[in-house]
């Protein structure tokens, strides 16, 4: 039996590779929601950053990361923009090379161990949040 692909059948092939293909087995990743928000120092926005984000508890070990733009953050997870997973999560910045000629981050926000920041990212909501650091120098 042979099949003739140039007519009837490119429909129905498409068809079958759409229908068999998938996303690594068939797993199911946790759910993110838009985070984004205004990151300042002392009341001034940082020029560039780097921000990332730590699940904490319940196993979750996919980090969140986004970058600083004038003050500006888009958080990623999984691809570009999606958001950060629910939950709460520990918040680290970091501007090791501000070309900008903005503030630089001052420690503790730049050690996962010694940030005080943490956010929460709700389901279901857009998840404005603005970080406010304050230079304890």
């Amino acid at each position: 039996m042979t099949i003739d692909l140039k007519y009837g059948s490119v429909p129905l092939v498409a068809f079958c590779l759409l229908l068999f293909s998938g996303c690594g087995g068939g797993e199911t990743l946790p759910d993110c929601s838009p985070v984004s928000g205004r990151v300042t120092l002392d009341g001034d926005p940082i020029g560039w950053a780097e921000i990332l984000t730590f699940p904490q508890g319940g196993g979750r070990t996919k980090n969140g990361a986004g970058r600083v733009d004038n003050g500006d953050y888009y958080l990623s997870t999984y691809e570009k923009g999606d958001g950060g997973l629910h939950g709460v999560h520990k918040v680290v910045i970091t501007n090791y090379e501000d070309t900008t000629g903005g503030p630089r981050v001052p420690l503790p926000f730049v050690n996962l161990f010694t940030t005080p920041l943490e956010i929460t990212v709700v389901p279901g909501e857009e998840n404005k949040i603005d970080i406010e650091l304050r230079d304890f120098l």
